[in-house]
């Protein structure tokens, strides 16, 4: 404030000289102009099957002679050309005269809120969005101005796999037990890659527990391809006590039976930035079985 003081008083100085005109032109040329704003850098903080947090970076330009205060700032974030957030926020900083400062904005969004507000979404591979701010400042003798400044942009739409269970291949069935395959699907409804890197799961079959393992290593790492499905096959080996005489009974005859599968399953993903996640899943229904 000291150097538009100091400006005012030769102003008044001068005034006599130039007269009324004169004042009032110079007056005009010397009024403080809003500061300048750009978004500068658009930072992908996090990225994660539940949702994502961007760092929109500002840069603002001073082009006074004084130095300007930032009083805060609004923000409307939009998905789709829908609003999903909007708020204020009162954050101080000092711009000095002809220079420079950065003001970092925060969006953080959750799929779910995403998905929830706009439904059609749950099908597409990205979504764009589109970040409207105004920044509020206080300018020498002007008062409070304000700068807008808005920034678009695209993020990928991930999605958790949907585990179901195919059915059961019976490749042989006698009095000393079972040899069968159990089929398990893993459906990708995400537009990037994902990769299995671990199952852990137990099978109870009208509630007595067939089986308790995992697939692990790199022998049993699946890649399931965009909007893509695998079926893994889990191998069985039962004798009849642990089958049961009714079971087997049921299997002779491929009559669907009652079951209970679950676990979890470890998952990365071909982008660098989000961390592998590890997914628990339930089953229950009736398990198709083919001779």
């Amino acid at each position: 404030m000291r150097g538009w003081r100091t400006i005012a008083g030769v102003l008044l100085l001068v005034a006599g000289g130039l007269g009324c005109a004169g004042l009032g032109n110079m007056v005009q040329k010397m009024k403080p102009q809003a500061p300048q704003v750009s978004v500068a850098d658009v930072k992908l903080n996090s990225l994660s099957f539940s949702g994502a947090e961007l760092g929109f970076v500002l840069d603002v330009k001073n082009p006074n002679p004084v130095g300007v205060s930032l009083a805060g700032f609004d923000y409307d974030f939009l998905v789709e050309g829908a609003s999903l957030l909007s708020g204020k926020k009162e954050e101080k900083l000092q711009i000095p005269s002809r220079g420079e400062g950065k003001v970092e904005l925060p969006v953080r969004l959750t799929f779910r809120d995403v998905f929830s507000a706009i439904k059609s979404l749950a099908n597409q591979d990205s979504f764009s969005y589109e970040l409207r701010s105004h920044l509020r400042f206080d300018l020498p003798v002007v008062g409070r101005v304000s700068v807008p400044v808005k920034k678009s942009g695209a993020l990928p739409v991930l999605q958790l796999p949907a585990i179901s269970l195919e059915g059961l291949k019976v490749k042989n069935l006698s009095f000393s037990g079972l040899d069968a395959v159990l089929k398990v699907k893993v459906k990708n409804p995400s537009g990037i890659s994902l990769l299995l890197q671990k199952l852990d799961y137990s099978l109870a079959v009208a509630g007595k527990n067939w089986i308790q393992s995992a697939l692990a290593g790199a022998g049993s790492q699946q890649k399931i391809p965009p909007k893509g499905s695998n079926v893994l096959e889990i191998p069985l080996h039962l004798n009849l006590m642990s089958i049961g005489t009714s079971l087997y009974s049921a299997l002779k005859n491929g009559e669907s039976l009652p079951y209970s599968f679950r676990g979890k399953i470890d998952l990365a993903t071909s982008l660098p930035l989000v961390k592998p996640v590890e997914m628990p899943f339930q089953l229950e229904g009736k398990l198709p079985v083919v001779r």
